[in-house]
């Protein structure tokens, strides 16, 4: 029973781990994309 909690509390770390990191990514990528496309405007 408690290994059963315990996997579930990992899962559910790694997936919010996993979901921060793909929203820091498109953060990344669309800071990225405006200061390109800011570039190019100029």
């Amino acid at each position: 029973m408690i290994f059963v909690v315990i996997a579930k509390k990992i899962n559910i770390t790694a997936t919010t781990i996993k979901d921060c990191f793909i929203n820091l990514y498109a953060l990344f990528w669309s800071m990225e994309y405006k200061l390109l496309t800011r570039g190019k405007s100029d």
